[in-house]
């Protein structure tokens, strides 16, 4: 099953993701999903139960990266699948 979406991408996003499909010969959705997926953890059903993170300076709606950036570096590493 699929979800049809439609999203707004900067012009440079996806001409990377162009360039990349043309080089892969794959078309660009693939590409995109393929991005999609692998940046994205699993996350297990149940943790849906729980608050957002509420930070001070937390800017909801982050980018991933801005994300990465905002969380303390403990050295530990949590698995949440």
């Amino acid at each position: 099953m699929s979800t049809q979406v439609t999203i707004t991408l900067p012009d440079e996003v996806y001409q990377r993701a162009e360039r990349f499909a043309h080089l892969a010969n794959r078309d660009v959705a693939s590409v995109l999903t393929d991005s999609i997926l692998l940046s994205t953890p699993p996350v297990r059903e149940e943790v849906l139960t729980l608050s957002p993170v509420d930070k001070p300076g937390y800017r909801q709606g982050g980018t991933h990266q801005e994300l990465l950036l905002s969380r303390p570096s403990t050295g530990k590493h949590y698995d949440y699948r």
